[in-house]
């Protein structure tokens, strides 16, 4: 089987990447064969990507295959860093969608990674004490009776 030759398909921009000029794949990562050419440069110059772990482009450009463009990373940190991810777009926000500040004194961090707002979290629980008090909300009540089961059916 013929080898491509990473050398022999790039192109020098103005910012210094070196753009794939072969085949490319529908979100424009270029293509070497059957793998990515940006791994496949990867891996002919550092060596093989460690299982768990991803290739970021630095420079923002997907066809480009120069090693010191690309940063070893794992899966959680290269969605964080993504700029079109939901994970990438929430950790840039500064603010929730009520205008209250995420900063240290008002920012939850729960287990799972997720913030969330404490100055909302106070008027939820502030607008449910309320509904709870004035008798708008009833709590979980058991039925009086239980519904037959299967053998009562039948011997009925």
């Amino acid at each position: 089987m013929d080898r491509i030759v990473i050398e022999e398909h790039i192109q020098l921009d103005l910012l210094g990447c070196h753009r794939w000029t072969g085949a490319r794949d529908r979100d424009g990562y270029g293509r070497a064969g059957k793998d990515l050419a940006h791994r496949r440069a990867w891996e002919d110059a550092v060596g093989p990507i460690p299982p768990g772990m991803q290739l970021h482009h630095t420079c923002s450009a997907r066809d480009c295959v120069f090693v010191d463009h690309l940063m070893l990373i794992s899966a959680k940190e290269h969605g964080l860093l993504d700029h079109l991810s939901v994970s990438g777009r929430n950790r840039r926000k500064r603010s929730c969608v009520h205008g209250h500040k995420f900063d240290e004194g008002n920012t939850y961090l729960a287990p799972d990674g997720s913030r969330h707002c404490r100055a909302c979290s106070r008027i939820r629980q502030r607008g449910y004490a309320a509904k709870r008090k004035s008798g708008r909300t009833k709590s979980r009540q058991r039925p009086t009776t239980r519904p037959p089961n299967k053998e009562s059916r039948r011997s009925g």
